[in-house]
């Protein structure tokens, strides 16, 4: 009888994270802009469709290299000192960001309506 409920419940748990796999999935959103901001402030805004290529002076004149090619967005150089912000990989949904602490960069993808995937204002967070 044990090994019966045992089954049950390791079905349903599998089930269970099939099915949130599945709606995080077809619920993502792709972004169509590319927003720079440097101190909360934003700076630049790009299509994630045209490829380029923008030199980001940060604080303290630090700078970090975003490029954007097939959709994609990344940190491709770096002069912080831990260089963490290179490591984050490539972002091409929206709510995803590339966040450098040392020269308060954050690039972020965002929707047409300036908003990330929770619906809040991406300035104020609000």
């Amino acid at each position: 009888m044990k090994k019966k409920a045992d089954l049950i419940l390791i079905l349903g748990l599998v089930a269970a994270g099939v099915i949130l796999g599945l709606v995080l999935l077809f619920t993502r959103h792709s972004g169509k802009t590319v927003q720079v901001r440097i101190s909360g402030e934003v700076v630049k805004n790009f299509s994630l469709d045209q490829d380029t290529e923008y030199q980001i002076t940060g604080k303290d004149g630090g700078t970090n290299l975003l490029k954007i090619h097939g959709g994609k967005a990344w940190i491709e150089e770096a002069d912080c000192p831990d260089g963490l912000c290179k490591n984050m990989g490539k972002i091409s949904s929206s709510g995803q960001s590339v966040v450098c602490l040392p020269h308060e960069v954050v690039v972020e993808i965002v929707d047409e309506s300036g908003t990330n995937d929770s619906g809040a204002d991406i300035i104020t967070g609000k």
